[in-house]
């Protein structure tokens, strides 16, 4: 099976593109190494340097592998910088990814894992932050940009019957294969 990974040259998109080879799967790694390095990436991945502002060659990736799941980790994801340049976070989260999805929907590519943020949250009562509890609003842009994926996201499934699971960024780390095992499997 060969996975799509966006973001693969980060820190975490590094760990689970390993974790993912590691298990027999074919992994293309996709990233446009702006914040990733690409000596992170696994030896025995696939690495296309690519931007998701590229529609063009999103489509050109999605249709030169057969692939069948997409782990989608490119973000830009620094708060303070969302907060004086959240044009930069608009584009870069919502833009790009909308990008993504209308390459995956093309090429019929149909499940998808999405790295969310504990940053949608904004600052709840509770001390401990469980998924699913109500939603407060998001205290900058780059938590507003995760939040308003997500809902993109929800409409997406209902539409186009994408299955997704969204995942957060250090829980993806820890549980590595594990999240991508379930969704891709299914």
């Amino acid at each position: 099976m060969h996975i799509l990974v966006t973001g693969a040259a980060g820190y975490i998109g590094s760990m689970v593109t390993k974790s993912l080879i590691n298990e027999g799967y074919q992994v293309i790694a996709l990233d446009n190494l702006q914040q990733g390095h690409q000596e992170a990436v696994h030896p025995h991945a696939q690495f296309v340097e690519a931007d998701l502002r590229d529609v063009t060659m999103l489509k050109k990736v999605l249709g030169q592998y057969p692939i069948e799941a997409v782990v989608h980790l490119a973000a830009v994801s620094f708060v303070g910088e969302s907060v004086v340049n959240p044009q930069k976070y608009f584009q870069s989260n919502l833009v790009f990814g909308i990008n993504l999805l209308e390459a995956m929907l093309e090429h019929n590519v149909k499940k998808l894992v999405f790295s969310s943020s504990a940053a949608v949250y904004g600052s709840p009562d509770a001390k401990q932050i469980v998924e699913g509890q109500p939603i407060v609003p998001p205290l900058n842009p780059y938590g507003e940009t995760k939040l308003m994926f997500e809902r993109i996201l929800k409409r997406y499934e209902y539409a186009y019957d994408l299955q997704v699971t969204k995942a957060d960024g250090v829980y993806t780390y820890m549980t590595g294969f594990v999240i991508v095992e379930d969704q891709i499997t299914s």
